[in-house]
Formats: C-alpha cells, structure tokens, sequence
C-alpha cells in the first residue's frame, strides 16, 4: 500500500483527490495538513484520515524515523552498484 499525506487540505484536495483516492485499490491518504488544527482534525474525520497536522514540518515527520533520508540513500546506492 502507497500512503500519501496531502499538504495544505483545501478544496483543490476535496474536489480533485480525495475523489481519486477513493478509487485507488493500493494506494491512500493517512495524513494532511491545514493552517488551522481545528480544520485539520474536521477534514481528518470527514474522510477517514487517521492523521492531521497544522504544518508543513509535522506532516513531513515521521514519529520516531524518516523515511525520506532512507529513500535517497538506498536511491545513491542503487545508482552506485547499476553504474558497476
């Protein structure tokens, strides 16, 4: 499964997105950000998405790893050893 967090959860995401997600079979979305927490938390519930934040930087941190400095790496070292 694919999981996609949506930074900055307006109308754009509301009316183009979330319609494709609902009919994607591997992929989804389990997390988004507003400014406002609030909204966030309301948007959050109204589609089923576990997580919400009100900002870029808690969106793009995982708890306890980060996954996108792991992804460049292995991207480096694959790059490495097809170049061998």
């Amino acid at each position: 499964m694919i999981r996609y967090g949506i930074l900055g959860f307006g109308l754009h995401a509301v009316r183009r997105l979330m319609p494709g997600f609902a009919l994607a079979s591997n992929s989804g979305v389990t997390a988004l950000s507003r400014r406002d927490m609030k909204q966030a938390q309301a948007s959050a519930a109204n589609y089923k998405i576990p997580h919400a934040f009100d900002s870029a930087a808690d969106l793009c941190r995982p708890p306890g790893r980060c996954h996108f400095r792991r992804h460049i790496r292995l991207l480096a070292l694959k790059r490495r050893t097809a170049g061998d």
